[in-house]
């Protein structure tokens, strides 16, 4: 629809896209299709609006219902846009189709044709098009949003082809007994996958142990497939191909020889797991983790099926960077790193996944007086500490002690409390304020993280700034949860907690301890990283970070 209305508009905004993502060193996917959600109620002057707790309320497939006549009508889109952008650095790959329904032969169709419309025009970056391998792909383009990682899994179905993962790693949190595959789990996996690449003979160029039973799976799939005709100039001769001038000149024939590769750049390795798989992938795949960079107003923070208003997630569901700029979780955005550019931030890290098995979610369980120190041996005088901590019933209280503070999430009084040696000083009492939205969540994962700047010693006495954020939400810094709510400029994500409190010089923080006092609790992750990552360790004259 944004082409036909104004197609020198379209690719202008494209060139500003990708001139800003160059800046931020992010490299580019152009996708052209797509079965997901909205098949009618696209407008380009009436903008829909998203609401509350329904998941991408305002994704729109492309094309529309509507439109889905004749597969030519697209050509002069696809052809344009890959012409325009097909020797443009900034441009990885191009994706013709993000998840057609297999069953729909429109969309197959298209698929295939926009596919050749894409190769005619001899673009450096790969063309792709899920699910997995098929005819109208470069290289296997798989998603995953489930359990397990392990060796046998999808993207490895052709390995003559190579393959990347465009989507993966949602936290279902709040859907279900574990995550299923979150950012944790997956960086797990991929480090596994890249130790065992280093230090076993890359087996030779065939599909690895389990990859029949993967292809099989998806026999019916390939079986629709099989339907679309064998090779463009089939597709032009057959009548699908119809389009408004026939008679203009023909584009340059699809180039022979094997599809080109995508090329990623080797990230360093990183040694911090001793993960082992039973056999050495035959490549390392890219991968795209979760749906989404931004918090933003797709509302895929919600889930599938949430009913509308349903209150802020403790955790979203998609996303890593909150409108004010601060990550989700600082532990998965320090993770990420250490995988991609092999810098590792942690002071200490737990995910209690198991080595030498990367497919399987595990966490730890905490009952009564019942307790869990990590980076007993770090010797700090400012951290930032986080875990996410799933309370077992509405009763129980969770301690995260560093050092001579402490930190209360007290279940039963739906209350933070916060003490130094031993003394209360503050409270932040959840259910009277309804901050964070949705309270405590019950039998499900919250975020807890606990922010200690460096100490300012006076005398004999050392004063440190402790805040405390728990389920820090996307309302926290716009407002609200939709435009119409939000409430003018972002804030800072606001702490439940900020207090300055006293301690002796040379007492330290150390590592953490989290203990169950009463009631059970399980751990998914805890970490502990410097307090300078992302600025928060520097203030501004008005205090805030």
């Amino acid at each position: 629809m944004l082409y036909s209305y104004d197609p020198a508009g379209l690719k202008a905004n494209i060139t500003d896209f990708l001139s800003l993502c160059d800046t931020h060193g992010i490299g580019v996917g152009l996708v052209f299709f797509d079965d997901c959600w909205n098949g009618a109620g696209a407008n380009l002057t009436a903008p829909c609006v998203p609401k509350k707790g329904v998941h991408n309320g305002c994704w729109m497939q492309s094309p529309q219902l509507e439109a889905r006549t004749t597969v030519g009508r697209f050509e002069p889109y696809v052809s344009d846009i890959v012409k325009s952008f097909g020797q443009d650095d900034r441009v990885l790959w191009f994706e013709i189709f993000n998840e057609p329904r297999r069953s729909d032969s429109f969309s197959i169709s298209l698929r295939y044709a926009a596919y050749c419309w894409a190769k005619e025009q001899q673009p450096k970056q790969p063309v792709a098009s899920c699910w997995d391998d098929n005819n109208a792909t470069d290289i296997v383009d798989h998603h995953q949003y489930s359990l397990p990682w392990g060796p046998n899994n999808g993207v490895f179905a052709a390995p003559d082809k190579g393959g990347f993962i465009t989507e993966a790693g949602a936290r279902w949190y709040q859907k279900r007994d574990d995550d299923a595959g979150s950012p944790l789990t997956l960086v797990h996996w991929l480090e596994a996958l890249r130790t065992q690449r280093t230090t076993a003979a890359p087996k030779a160029a065939h599909a690895p142990d389990g990859a029949a039973e993967v292809a099989a799976s998806d026999a019916a799939a390939a079986s629709r497939d099989a339907k679309t005709l064998s090779t463009c100039a089939d597709l032009r001769r057959s009548g699908l191909w119809s389009r408004p001038n026939e008679n203009r000149e023909r584009r340059a024939t699809v180039p022979s020889g094997p599809p080109t590769k995508p090329s990623f750049a080797a990230a360093p390795l990183s040694v911090a797991h001793n993960t082992t798989l039973a056999n050495a992938p035959p490549f390392i795949p890219g991968v795209m983790i979760n749906w989404e960079v931004m918090t933003g107003h797709s509302q895929t923070r919600w889930h599938w099926g949430d009913p509308e208003g349903l209150a802020e997630p403790p955790i979203p569901w998609h996303s890593h960077i909150f409108p004010d700029g601060t990550p989700v979780s600082f532990t998965e955005a320090a993770a990420i790193r250490r995988y991609s550019i092999g810098r590792d931030d942690f002071l200490a890290v737990e995910t209690f996944l198991p080595d030498g098995e990367a497919s399987t979610e595990s966490f730890l369980t905490l009952e009564a007086a019942e307790s869990f120190t990590l980076g007993d041996a770090v010797a700090v005088g400012s951290a930032m500490y986080e875990a996410t901590v799933w309370p077992a019933a509405a009763c129980g209280t969770l301690t995260f002690a560093m050092g001579s503070f402490e930190v209360r999430l007290n279940v039963s009084a739906s209350t933070l409390e916060l003490s130094a040696g031993g003394s209360h000083v503050a409270t932040h009492d959840i259910e009277a304020t309804g901050l964070p939205e949705g309270g405590i969540v019950l039998a499900s994962w919250n975020m807890l993280r606990v922010l200690v700047t460096p100490p300012t010693v006076t005398a004999d006495v050392a004063q440190s700034r402790i805040r405390v954020w728990f389920n820090p939400q996307f309302s926290d810094v716009t407002g609200g949860s939709v435009p119409a709510e939000e409430k003018g400029t972002l804030v800072a994500m606001p702490p439940r907690l900020d207090a300055v409190v006293a301690a002796p010089v040379g007492s330290g923080l150390g590592g953490l301890r989290i203990g169950a006092r009463d009631g059970t609790f399980r751990v998914d992750y805890a970490s502990i990283l410097p307090p300078t990552l992302y600025g928060l360790a520097a203030e501004d004259e008005d205090g805030g970070p």
